[in-house]
């Protein structure tokens, strides 16, 4: 049992499945018609897509600081595209949640890069 935990997180299959759920509940978030999902207390949605975009990149970054070349961009990308469309799905497009979206995205990105950088300095 030990060997197969390891094997899924030396793989980094823990990392993409955690990344795949992040933005399933992104996009039922964001897409979902504005009264089919109740937020409780009179926290700011812009918390919330700061917190899921920052999760959503995390898992792949931190499993290899390669991958925020291309995860960082879809990151935003995703962000954008999913301000575009949400009149479709009778939300209101709003430009603060795309700018949450990435302040998320690039958090995250700096945080995880200066934490594996001081880790591999006091590792020498």
């Amino acid at each position: 049992m030990l060997i197969m935990i390891n094997r899924i997180f030396k793989n980094g299959y823990i990392y993409w499945i955690m990344t795949v759920l992040m933005l399933f509940l992104i996009l039922v978030g964001t897409l979902s018609p504005q009264n089919s999902i109740e937020l409780h207390g009179s926290g700011s949605d812009k918390t919330l897509h700061f917190i899921a975009f920052a999760a959503l990149v995390s898992p792949l970054i931190f499993f290899n600081l390669k991958n925020s070349y291309w995860i960082v961009p879809l990151g935003l990308v995703l962000g954008a595209l999913i301000e575009v469309f949400q009149p479709i799905f009778g939300r209101h497009r709003e430009v603060s949640d795309f700018y949450a979206d990435t302040l998320g995205v690039l958090f995250s990105f700096i945080v995880i890069s200066a934490g594996k950088f001081i880790f591999q300095s006091k590792q020498l």
